[in-house]
């Protein structure tokens, strides 16, 4: 499965090369590479200290998919953030697509615990 983007011509609508250079594209942020890292060392540890990508330029790709093994959405609570802000993730990258009906996954997950709190009061 391939993942990307295209740059499409707004008149045209045919693609064409992105105006950015390989040096700004093909990088991972240094801010990103540290909440990866910070991921790992709670959830695989063994992984925390081992590199993202070879030092060659055309081998520092990032492609932002969000997938799963069975492309299920995952609904969470933020950690952290007292139960005030849900995560999805997963689905192929393919959220925006579904986006009406994730939104009523998202509320329904909300409402699950809103009463499951309430229950336990």
């Amino acid at each position: 499965m391939g993942g990307g983007f295209v740059n499409t011509d707004l008149k045209t609508g045919v693609p064409h090369p992105s105006p950015g250079t390989l040096e700004r594209s093909h990088f991972m942020p240094a801010g990103d590479e540290r909440q990866l890292r910070k991921l790992l060392a709670h959830l695989l540890l063994s992984l925390v200290n081992r590199p993202f990508t070879n030092k060659t330029l055309s081998n520092k790709t990032l492609c932002w998919f969000a997938d799963t093994a069975h492309s299920d959405y995952i609904p969470d609570y933020m950690p952290g953030a007292s139960n005030s802000v849900i995560l999805l993730s997963g689905g192929s990258g393919h959220g925006f697509e579904v986006f009406p009906v994730v939104r009523s996954w998202v509320e329904l997950y909300w409402m699950h615990e809103k009463i499951r709190n309430k229950q336990g009061e």
